[in-house]
């Protein structure tokens, strides 16, 4: 369900509606696509004993994480969700599905992060 409401939101970004365009709150927004449990301090309501629960399964995500990655190059808080995303798999799999894709996130340059100028960008 979670991925065709991903795919919603994509499409629609791909049609010229703007869900991202606010260069705080959008880029969370973008990186909120992909899910992770729940941590310690946020989320309404967080497993109290054991491990939050990972109710997705990362590597059948491929054709949503890909159309996902272009959109969210040299955004922080999506390279983190992307990260807290793959968590759940053991560390062969993180290495071999995870990495490339994170890599693709992360820009060669500060310079080409999106919000690390987003302070300078407006006025």
């Amino acid at each position: 369900m979670w991925r065709s409401v991903v795919s919603q939101v994509i499409n629609l970004h791909e049609t010229g509606h703007t869900p991202f365009r606010d260069d705080y709150h959008g880029d969370y927004g973008l990186a909120a696509l992909m899910p992770r449990a729940a941590s310690e301090i946020s989320f309404l309501y967080r497993e109290l004993a054991g491990d939050p629960i990972a109710w997705w399964q990362p590597l059948s995500w491929q054709a949503t994480v890909e159309r996902w990655l272009p959109l969210s190059q040299g955004t922080p808080p999506c390279v983190d969700h992307l990260i807290a995303f793959f968590r759940p798999l053991p560390p062969e799999d993180q290495a071999r599905a995870g990495l490339p894709w994170i890599a693709s996130l992360v820009p060669a340059s500060p310079i080409e992060s999106r919000t690390a100028h987003s302070c300078c960008r407006r006025g």
